[in-house]
This record gives structure tokens, sequence and C-alpha cells, in this order.
């Protein structure tokens, strides 16, 4: 599939996604629309979304069981990296790799607690890992061996600027409350949360148009070099593709069509679109662009040789030839 028509199909399920979370909540998970959820230890929620699976079912003491489960899904994802790329992560990838396991713990708290605090502890870490890995793949992009002193001055000065209002606008989030009394810290906790939500709208889909370069880059290297067209890498990159797009289209669904899939026909059960297609379908595709960044770094700035494996029949893998040389 084109690079082209891969961002503009994803770009828009993305876009509508996004802004249908922070701008026109679904009727379906609003939190004063559901009736039928049992009362819990963390009493009432309050966080400004009560998904489609019924609260407190299984546990006294977890909201949303299946989403509280499936949400270790990043940190397990994270694990596996540490498993079969140690010798192969750099700095940034390790980063990368931590912020993952932070935006796991957050969809935990979120989803066992249905706390409004919990929800931003979600919402952060998932900015966070947005923004560090779109710094990631620009200088993959732009490598800074190929800028000259004033290039490397403006896209340093650019980065700082951005990290910087990213750093104050989570401070606007954490240290603001929405039930302040004062109208002008309720303003500055919505403006901090605006503009996380617009920096996550286009890091995500930078992130995706790197990706798309990167996986080119590398494919292009091969051509180069004479050798065998390598076509593992294109593979993940539609693997990347086809599970974040699942992932987003089982999160529309279900949050927009939840009255239907809670009271299905012929007393089918509610199918758990949020928990096994969002979380699984985003750990999966976060794991596609590790393993997308992991080649670039081998093949492209390390010049190694790589080679494809699968984990237990099922986890694609790359190992290299020679890893005792490690560029950061």
């Amino acid at each position: 599939m084109a690079g082209h028509a891969v961002f503009i199909i994803l770009g828009v399920v993305w876009t509508f996604a996004t802004l249908s979370y922070f701008l026109f909540t679904p009727s379906n998970i609003h939190i004063s629309s559901k009736f039928n959820d049992k009362e819990g230890y963390w009493g009432t929620p309050d966080a400004e979304f009560n998904w489609c699976e019924n609260n407190y079912v299984y546990s006294y003491y977890i909201a949303e069981l299946w989403n509280t489960i499936t949400s270790a899904s990043y940190v397990l994802c994270s694990c596996l990296i540490c498993l079969l790329y140690w010798n192969l992560l750099s700095k940034d990838l390790m980063i990368l790799n931590l912020a993952t396991v932070f935006v796991g713990i957050g969809s935990i708290l979120f989803h066992g607690t249905l706390r409004y605090s919990m929800q931003l502890l979600d919402e952060l870490p998932m900015f966070w890992l947005s923004f560090l890995s779109s710094i990631s793949f620009y200088w993959r992009n732009h490598p800074f061996i190929v800028m000259n002193v004033k290039q490397l001055y403006y896209k340093t000065t650019s980065n700082f600027i951005m990290i910087l209002l990213s750093i104050i606008a989570s401070f606007g989030i954490i240290l603001t409350d929405k039930r302040h009394s004062s109208s002008f810290i309720v303003y500055l906790h919505y403006m901090s949360r605006n503009i996380l939500v617009i920096g996550f709208l286009i890091f995500f889909l930078y992130d995706f148009v790197a990706a798309v370069n990167v996986t080119h880059e590398i494919d292009n290297y091969y051509r180069s070099q004479n050798e065998k067209r390598n076509k593992n890498v294109l593979i993940y990159y539609k693997y990347c593709f086809s599970f974040l797009t699942i992932a987003m289209i089982c999160w529309i669904i279900d949050n927009f069509f939840c009255h239907i899939l809670q009271n299905l026909p012929f007393g089918l059960a509610y199918p758990h679109l949020h928990s096994i297609g969002w979380h699984l379908g985003t750990t999966g595709g976060t794991y596609m662009l590790f393993l997308i960044i992991i080649c670039h770094r081998s093949v492209i700035i390390n010049k190694e040789t790589i080679q494809h494996k699968y984990f237990l029949g099922v986890f694609p893998y790359i190992s290299t030839v020679n890893v005792d040389k490690k560029i950061d």
C-alpha cells in the first residue's frame, strides 16, 4: 500500500477517534449515562469516561476487570523488548521502552478505578510516548552528521522548545484541578489538556509518517547494496498499520455502539472490543514500531547484517551478526 494512502487512512481514523475522545464524548460512555453499574471499592466513578465494560462485575476492587488485565499488555510488551533486544537498545529506545511501561501502569490504574486522577495518569504517559518517539524518529530521519552548524542549532533549539512546552503543559494539568473554585484554574487545566491533545494527535501522525520513511530507507539501502530485497521490514510495517487500524476501529465501534454490543442477539456476550481490540491492537502496533526502529538502527546506522526470527514461533524479532559495537 502506498505510503500517502496509508497516512490518509490512518490519519482520518485517528483524528476522528482522538477528537471524539476529547471534544465530544459519545453518550454511550459518558460517565453519567450508565445506570446499570455496581458500586465498588473506589466509589462512584468521577473520570470523564465510563467505558462500555460494566463496572465491578467480577471484583469489588476492580472497576473494569478485562480492561485492567489487558492494560498489562503494554508492560509485557516492554519486558519482551528488553528480553529480545537488550544489546540493541540505544538510549532513546530505552527511554521509549520505559514510557511504554508507564502507559501500561496508567491504563491499569485508570480502568481499575475510573477516577479522574488516574485518567490523567493514563493520558499523560500516552502523550509523552508519542512525543518522545517523534523526537527519536526525527533524528533518525535527520541525522546530525549530515547537518551544518546552523541546521544543528535550529533542530536542537526547536526540540528543546517542544520539550519545554510539553513539560509546562504536563505540570499545568498536574498542578491544576477541573473542579477548582477558581474559573482561572479550571481554564488553565483544560487549556493544558487541549495542548497535549493537539500535540498527541500531531506527534502520532508524524510517528507513522516517519515509520514509513524509515522503512523505505531500509528497503532502498538493500537495493543500493545490490542485495536481495528484504521484504521482512515491509511486512513489519504492514503489521504495524494493520494492528493500529484494527485497534482504532474497535475503539470507535465499542464507544459509539456500546448499547448494541451489550445487547447482542441470541444471548451473545459483550465482545470486549476495548480490552481485546484497542489494548492488544495498540500493543502490537507499538511492538512493531520498536521493531522497525531497531531494524533501522542495525542496518542503516550500525551497518550490521540482521536475521529475522520468531520468538516462541509467534513474535517476530531480529538478531544481528555482530552486536559488540553499540552506537547510541
